[in-house]
């Protein structure tokens, strides 16, 4: 069964108020966890919203306040966490989350939310690790860096016809699905690399994907795993 992508809201503008630095001299750091805090809601100061529609409002970035400071080795590749300071985008249904947290002599205006920590997922508890909830970082000029085994595509037009012109109803495009790879994480497998364009199977990606449109039906970039790629076109 097909179902949509997990939409990742960003936010409007990427500046942000939180003093990190602060944060960071208030709270001590304990084993892999990555401390987040999240962007304000993008959201009218003069008008009433409903707590149903918060979730939808809430960009899906943050600001990393303390992470490990030191590199992994997994699968025999060495990588780093996100450092204090660094804008991140997480997965929506991951992580702990706390509203009003007490962190000494800094006090959060926002959501604070705990990644490579025992939490919620998909309906119950479960351990995952913060590469695999902390999707990518995100530079000023939304310039994004996949982590873990994840990669960031972005999205080719969908070819609505045939070779011999034949127009293709909406359901079928999965046939020509094509992307360019713009980042691909550390733990994701060597066989592609940035730059690629590759064929996808979007059913993998609508059911395991993440969809980084803002609102847009047809979406340019996403972040899915290896099993997206069906294969690389030479160049």
């Amino acid at each position: 069964m097909v179902t949509n992508p997990t939409k990742i809201r960003l936010p409007q503008r990427l500046e942000n108020q939180i003093d990190w630095r602060k944060a960071s001299q208030c709270i001590d750091h304990v084993g892999d966890r990555i401390i987040v805090e999240m962007f304000p809601e993008d959201r009218p100061t003069t008008i009433l919203i409903p707590d149903s529609l918060r979730d939808y409002l809430r960009s899906h970035v943050g600001v990393v306040l303390s992470s490990p400071a030191y590199p992994y080795e997994l699968k025999g590749v060495s990588f780093d966490a996100p450092s204090p300071g660094d804008l991140v985008i997480v997965h929506p249904q991951d992580g702990v989350k706390i509203i009003n947290a007490e962190m000494g002599d800094y006090t959060p205006a926002n959501e604070i939310r705990i990644y490579g920590a025992f939490a919620e997922y998909v309906g119950q508890p479960i351990a995952i690790n913060w590469w695999d909830s902390i999707l990518a970082s995100i530079d000023k000029d939304k310039n994004m860096r996949a982590y873990g085994d994840k990669t960031i595509f972005r999205k080719d037009s969908a070819n609505s016809k045939t070779s011999t012109g034949i127009h293709l109803p909406d359901g079928h495009h999965e046939r020509n699905e094509m992307a360019v790879i713009i980042s691909r994480g550390p733990l994701a497998h060597p066989d592609a690399k940035e730059g690629d364009r590759v064929s996808y199977n979007p059913h993998y990606v609508e059911q395991n994907g993440v969809d980084l449109g803002t609102g847009v039906n047809d979406f340019d970039y996403f972040i899915a795993g290896d099993f997206a790629i069906n294969y690389v076109v030479r160049s």
